[in-house]
């Protein structure tokens, strides 16, 4: 099973948040049923690591979204 994690600049910090979360759990199930004792993450400890990983691209989404909206009102 392949269970890497790419983050996807095409598409929004949440939606790459639910990707790597399923991808996280679907891991974490996988290991599991091998004996392994790792707790899937719940979903706030998952955005706390998802943050932790990936937070630098949430502030480039959000500066991106401000870019594009002061465009949008300057025209």
């Amino acid at each position: 099973m392949d269970f890497q994690f790419n983050y996807d600049d095409n598409k929004t910090y949440d939606e790459n948040f639910e990707n790597w979360y399923r991808l996280n759990t679907d891991e974490k199930s996988y290991e599991r049923k091998l004996g392994f004792k790792e707790k899937s993450y719940t979903t706030e400890q998952a955005k706390y690591v998802f943050r932790k990983l990936w937070g630098n691209k949430l502030e480039i989404h959000k500066q991106t979204l401000y870019s594009i909206r002061n465009s949008k009102s300057n025209t």
